[in-house]
C-alpha cells in the first residue's frame, strides 16, 4: 500500500492513462464514436505512441525515486554502523529511515508495474513467455548504474513512426532472457534486442556475426566436396587468426562468453515461445545452468478471475455500516473487503500492522461463527488462545502483493476499474486474502484418494452425502472433473 500522496497518485494516473487508453482518448477527441472503424495500423501506431510517452514518464520517476533511495540507504548505513540488531530496532531514527526506504520501494514498484502493463499488452498476456525470460538471478541494482542511457539513446536513433521500444529493465515481469529492449513493429511483430556499447563490444559483435557466416559457408563447401585443404584456404581459420587477441586476452574472452550466453538465453526463450518446449534458462543458487528442458502448458480457461464479485463488493462496502464485508470461495479462500475511510478498525491513522491484525481477528470469527463472543476481551487463558489462533492465519494484503509480485497480472489491467484500483493502492480501501493451506492440502489428498467428486452444489462423497461448498460461476466449469477413483 502506498501512503497517501496526491502528487504521486496524479503522476501514476496519467502514466496509466497513457499506457492503457491513449489511442482511444485521442481518436474520441477527434470525434470518432467507434474506434473499431479506425484502420488497424493507424490505431496500433497511436497505441505505441502512448506506450512511449508512458515509458518516458515511468523512467523519469523511477530514476528520481532511486536517487532518493541511494541517499536513504546511505543514511541507514551511517545510522546503523557499529550497532547490533536489537539496538537498531530500538533506534527511532533508524526505524523511520527503514520506513522511508520501504515507502520509496513501494512507489517505485507502482511505476514499474506500469511498464509491466505495457509488456503484458504487447506480449498479448502471454505469462508463459514472460516467466520463461527469468533466470532466478534477475534484477537488482540501480538503473543509473546500468546501460539505461545507452538504451534511451538507441531508441532515439532506431525508433521509426509506429514502432515501440520497451526498456526491459523498467519492468518487473521480464527477466534477463528478454535482453535490453523489446522491439514492437507496426504489424505487432516482436523481437528482443541486446545493447552493447564501446569499440571492443562492437568488434566482438562483428566477430561473432562473421564467425557464424564463415562457418556456414565452410560447411556448405565441405558438403559440396570443396573443403579447404590447408589452413590458409580456410576462411574460419583466417578469421580466427585475424582476431586472435579476442580469444587470448582473458577479459575479452570472458566478454565473448557473456555475450554468447545472453544470445543463447534469448534464443531459448524464442524457441520456447514458438515450440512450447525448450531449454530452461533458470540458474542454480551459484549461478550455474540447471540443464533441464521445460514444456509449456497454457490453460484454455478464459474466465480465470472472479473479478465481478470482488468489484461489486468493493463498490458496495461503503454503502452501510460496518463498512467491511466478506467473500467466501469455499472453505479454502476468503476475501475481506474494507472501507478504510469509514471503518474505525481499518482507519488510515492505524498502522498497517494493526489493520492486518484486525483483519485476521475478523476473518477468524467469520470462519468460526460458533464462537459467539470474542474471548480475547476476557483475557486470561482463553483470550491468549484466541490471539495465538488468529495471529497464525495466513493473510495477504492484495495491494502490497500485487505491486511486489512480478508473476501476477499488473493491477492496472485487472478489470476492477481505475478508481477502485487506486483506492486499493493508496489505502482508501483494502482487500485482504485469506488462504487455508491446510484445508487445500486435505482437499487435494482426499480428491486423489477418490473420496469425493466436485460438483456445483457442493462435494459429493462416495457414499452419497452432499457437503455444502459454494463456488463462483467461473469455477463451476470444474464440476465435470472426476477423480479416477470416484
Amino acid at each position: 500500500m502506498i501512503d497517501v500522496d496526491a502528487g504521486i497518485e496524479a503522476e501514476l494516473r496519467e502514466a496509466v492513462r497513457l499506457a492503457k487508453s491513449y489511442a482511444v482518448d485521442y481518436f474520441r477527441a477527434l470525434g470518432a464514436t467507434d474506434v473499431n472503424t479506425i484502420p488497424r495500423e493507424t490505431f496500433i501506431a497511436r497505441c505505441h505512441e502512448g506506450f512511449h510517452l508512458a515509458q518516458e514518464r515511468v523512467l523519469k520517476n523511477v530514476l528520481s525515486l532511486q536517487q532518493r533511495l541511494r541517499l536513504v540507504r546511505a543514511q541507514i548505513q551511517k545510522q546503523s554502523k557499529g550497532k547490533k540488531r536489537a539496538e537498531i530496532q530500538r533506534d527511532e531514527v533508524a526505524q523511520s529511515l527503514y520506513k522511508e526506504e520501504a515507502r520509496l520501494l513501494t512507489i517505485e514498484n507502482a511505476f514499474r508495474r506500469i511498464a509491466d502493463t505495457i509488456a503484458w499488452q504487447i506480449l498479448r498476456f502471454n505469462r508463459v513467455l514472460m516467466r520463461s525470460t527469468h533466470t532466478g538471478h534477475d534484477g537488482g541494482g540501480y538503473l543509473s548504474d546500468s546501460n539505461i542511457a545507452s538504451a534511451v539513446e538507441a531508441i532515439a536513433k532506431l525508433r521509426k513512426p509506429g514502432e515501440f521500444y520497451l526498456i526491459n529493465d523498467l519492468t518487473l515481469c521480464l527477466g534477463d532472457g528478454a535482453g535490453d529492449l523489446t522491439v514492437v513493429k507496426i504489424d505487432q511483430s516482436i523481437a528482443f534486442a541486446e545493447l552493447k556499447t564501446g569499440a571492443v563490444n562492437a568488434r566482438i559483435v562483428e566477430f561473432l556475426q562473421a564467425y557464424g557466416e564463415k562457418t556456414k559457408e565452410q560447411i556448405l563447401c565441405i558438403e559440396e566436396g570443396n573443403g579447404p585443404r590447408t589452413p590458409e584456404e580456410c576462411p574460419v581459420h583466417s578469421l580466427l587468426d585475424a582476431n586472435s587477441d579476442l580469444l587470448t586476452d582473458n577479459r575479452k574472452r570472458k566478454q565473448i562468453e557473456r555475450m554468447v550466453r545472453q544470445m543463447e538465453r534469448m534464443n531459448a526463450v524464442l524457441e520456447y515461445e514458438h515450440n512450447n518446449i525448450g531449454i530452461d534458462i533458470s540458474l542454480t543458487a551459484k549461478g550455474k545452468p540447471i540443464n533441464r528442458s521445460r514444456i509449456a502448458y497454457v490453460s484454455e480457461t478464459k474466465d480465470e478471475y472472479a473479478f465481478a464479485e470482488i468489484r461489486d463488493a468493493l463498490t458496495n462496502v461503503s454503502s452501510s455500516a460496518p463498512y467491511f464485508s466478506y467473500l467466501d470461495y469455499g472453505p479454502l479462500l476468503t476475501f475481506l473487503v474494507t472501507d478504510n475511510l469509514k471503518s474505525d478498525a481499518f482507519s488510515l491513522r492505524r498502522s498497517p500492522f494493526v489493520r492486518t491484525m484486525n483483519a485476521k481477528h475478523m476473518i477468524y470469527h467469520h470462519l468460526h461463527p460458533e464462537l459467539n463472543d470474542c474471548r480475547l476481551m476476557n483475557g486470561g487463558k482463553e483470550g491468549g488462545q484466541e490471539f495465538v489462533a488468529y495471529s497464525k492465519l495466513f493473510l495477504l494484503n492484495w495491494a502490497t502483493q500485487v505491486l511486489a509480485d512480478w508473476s501476477v497480472m499488473p493491477p492496472y489491467i485487472i478489470p476492477l476499474g481505475d478508481d477502485l484500483i487506486f483506492d486499493l493502492l493508496f489505502g482508501r480501501r483494502s482487500l485482504y486474502v485469506y488462504f487455508d493451506a491446510g484445508a487445500f492440502a486435505d482437499f487435494v489428498t482426499e480428491a486423489a484418494d477418490g473420496r469425493f467428486v466436485l460438483k456445483p452444489g457442493g462435494l459429493s462423497t462416495t457414499n452419497g452425502r452432499i457437503l455444502p461448498l459454494s463456488f463462483p460461476v467461473q469455477f463451476r466449469r470444474m464440476a465435470n472433473l472426476r477423480s479416477a477413483g470416484a
